[in-house]
Formats: C-alpha cells, sequence, structure tokens
C-alpha cells in the first residue's frame, strides 16, 4: 500500500497534466433534451442541446477530472444544472482549517448564500475537521443539506457521491451512507462551479475524477425544445450587468426589443455581450455582442467564428431615440441576418461560430454601458447545430 507521502507526491506531480477544458463538447453530433421546470405556479421550458459523444456519456457534464488542489475563488466551469443528478469526486484532505468553514466544491448561480440555486450543490469542510459540510438547497430552503459526515482520513483519497433524485437524497462517504428526504424541488439552471469558492478559506485538499451526471430529462413541448430563458421584462442597460450563464450554439436567434433613450460619446457603448469571460477576440468572445456606436443609436454587431473572433457588422441606421426597435440577429451555417426595426443586413460568415458556455451581460465590464432599455431578451437555438 502507499504511503501518505507516496500519495501526496503523486497527486502533486499529477497537477501538471490539469485538464482545463470546460464541459468539452464532442464533435459526432447532438441531441435536444428539455426539461419542465416547476416554478411557483408556472411551468418554464428550458431547453439545452447536448452532444452526444455516447450513449454511456449521453447525460454527463464533463468536468476536470486530473487531480487539483482547491484553491480559493477558483471558477472550474459554467455548466447547466438539473434537479436529478449524481455528482461525485477523489479527494485527499492533507490538513484541517480553523476559523470558519473551508470550501471544496461550490455550483451557484453567482451568490454563497441562500437564494434559490446558490448551493446547488455545495460542500465544505467543518472548522478544524475533514467532516463535511453539504448543502443541496431546494425552493423553500437555499441551504438545505446535511450538517455534518463522519472525518475523512487525511492524506488518503477518499470517494465521495452525491445523488440526488426526486426528493431523495443519498451522500456516500466512502463505505458511509447518509440519506434524507427533501422537502420540495431543487434549483435547474445555468450554474458557476467553483472548486475552492470566493466566500470562504480553501479546503486544504486535492480533488480527482470530478463527474456531474444528468439522471434524467423531463419533457416539455416540442414548440420549447431549443429556447434558452433569459430575462424579458424591460430592464435599463448597466455597466457588468451580467444577466446569465447559458450554453451557447452556433446556429441560433437572438431578439430583443430596444429603446434608446440617449447616446454616448467617446467610445462603443455596449447593449448585450455574450462571451466566454474575455472581451475581445478570442474564439467565443464576442458571441454575439452588440453595441451603438460612439455618438450614435446606430448598432456595432460582433459575431465572430474561428478564425476572427471580431467578425461582424459595422454598422446599421441609427434606432430612432425613445421609441422600441426590434432588433433580431439569426446565424444559420454560414448565413447571417440581421434585422432592425423594417431594415435587413446579411452577410456569409467565413466559417463556423462558437458552441459552448456563455456568460451574458446586458452591459459590458469593458465599456460604457448603452443609454438603452431593453425587453422580450430572448435566444433560441436552431435545429441541430454542427461546425
Amino acid at each position: 500500500m502507499k504511503t501518505s507521502l507516496h500519495w501526496t507526491v503523486a497527486l502533486y506531480l499529477a497537477l501538471s497534466t490539469i485538464c482545463v477544458s470546460v464541459n468539452r463538447l464532442c464533435a459526432e453530433c447532438i441531441e435536444v433534451f428539455p426539461e419542465m421546470v416547476p416554478m411557483e405556479s408556472e411551468v418554464l421550458c428550458k431547453a439545452i442541446a447536448y452532444r452526444q459523444c455516447s450513449a454511456a456519456n449521453i447525460n454527463k457534464t464533463l468536468l476536470p477530472t486530473s487531480p487539483a488542489l482547491v484553491r480559493s475563488g477558483n471558477q472550474i466551469a459554467l455548466i447547466s444544472g438539473k434537479t436529478d443528478y449524481t455528482l461525485s469526486f477523489d479527494i485527499v484532505p492533507i490538513g484541517t482549517a480553523t476559523g470558519d468553514h473551508a470550501s471544496i466544491l461550490h455550483f451557484t448561480t453567482g451568490t454563497n448564500c441562500c437564494n434559490f440555486g446558490s448551493r446547488s450543490p455545495a460542500i465544505w469542510f467543518n472548522p478544524g475537521s475533514t467532516s463535511l459540510y453539504v448543502r443541496i438547497g431546494d425552493s423553500t430552503d437555499g441551504d438545505w443539506g446535511f450538517y455534518r459526515t463522519d472525518a475523512l482520513p487525511l492524506n488518503i483519497s477518499t470517494k465521495v457521491t452525491l445523488e440526488c433524485n426526486q426528493r431523495g437524497v443519498k451522500l456516500t462517504v466512502g463505505t458511509r451512507v447518509y440519506t434524507a428526504t427533501q422537502p420540495t424541488y431543487r434549483f435547474a439552471g445555468n450554474l458557476i462551479v467553483y472548486a475552492g469558492d470566493p466566500w470562504y478559506q480553501a479546503a486544504k485538499a486535492i480533488i480527482s475524477n470530478l463527474d456531474y451526471e444528468i439522471l434524467a430529462y423531463r419533457q416539455c413541448s416540442a414548440a420549447n425544445i431549443n429556447k434558452t430563458l433569459l430575462p424579458t421584462s424591460p430592464a435599463l442597460v448597466r455597466s457588468g450587468n451580467q444577466i446569465a450563464l447559458i450554453s451557447g450554439k452556433t446556429d441560433y436567434t437572438l431578439s430583443f426589443d430596444i429603446v434608446p433613450i440617449g447616446t454616448a460619446t467617446g467610445d462603443h457603448a455596449s447593449i448585450l455581450h455574450f462571451t466566454t469571460g474575455t472581451n475581445c477576440c478570442n474564439f467565443g468572445s464576442r458571441s454575439p455582442a452588440i453595441w451603438f456606436n460612439p455618438g450614435s443609436t446606430s448598432l456595432y454587431v460582433r459575431i465572430g467564428d474561428s478564425t476572427d473572433g471580431d467578425w461582424g457588422f459595422y454598422r446599421t441606421d441609427a434606432l430612432p431615440l425613445n421609441i422600441s426597435t426590434k432588433v433580431t440577429l439569426e446565424c444559420n451555417q454560414r448565413g447571417v441576418k440581421l434585422t432592425v426595426g423594417t431594415r435587413v443586413y446579411t452577410a456569409t460568415q467565413p466559417t463556423y461560430r462558437f458552441a459552448g458556455n456563455l456568460i451574458v451581460y446586458a452591459g459590458d465590464p469593458w465599456y460604457q454601458a448603452a443609454k438603452a432599455i431593453i425587453s422580450n431578451l430572448d435566444y433560441e437555438i436552431l435545429g441541430k447545430t454542427s461546425k
């Protein structure tokens, strides 16, 4: 049997080969699976198109699997979380932390606690211990979960599996099993994944073989199968205003209504920006992104593709002030059509567009915010998209 030192050294050496890809997509084909999510008195249809690697992997969301030291504020992925799932990973505790809980993994809509989706799930070591503090959350209690497991052995790998299936919850830590019945349904939607969140000290631990697997899909109407739900109520554009995390596809229609209420001087003014996390000009940086041109209400629209992350339209006709205009961007294979009110602009894109996880800003953090109100924002996947 390996000694604790051998385990630690071997795992640290493996860090040099850590996989940094997030939600990797296969190239073979795409299957569309919808999910019906009950929210208060309504039923909202959500759908994400998943690339199908094999029947065995059809429900898997691929996360980094190589051994990695937990670090504070370490965002490792953006995923589409579901109500019913299995989360599993191997963990080697290499010490304990004092004073407060120590973060291991945190799946969140963007806040620490205790909104619906804030901890979906989140796992810590308890203060001064290697026992686990596991929060899962549901529609009535964003902090519901398990308070304390048995302590994990130091410098030895332990398998942890959390299975959430309907109202049944089973947590397996090594050979020990903990079960509970959840009061109501869990969050489904876009989630940031941290291996060490930004709100707590990082756990002294190495994790590996991280896996998130969807257990089932619920059906919704064919009419909504390709829709990604975004905020639709009228909202003033604001700088650095992140409104969603979505699974973007190569072929899509983006539409919204906009009321310009002024112009900005000096530089472009951001309206919407779908991005992997950077302003420009990597593949996916502008997928798409839309601004007002300086001192104008004409649109500057960038779509990007695999050879030019800043490809797009430079200038449309100016939009009328204080009047609502419908804007629709349709990207279908290499054909691109931009409709602004009654005016139509078309182009042929040189190559394929980005597909993958995207942050959506209604006013990005890199430019001044457009003086505008947007509403009825809609992103719809067009068919079974591919490169």
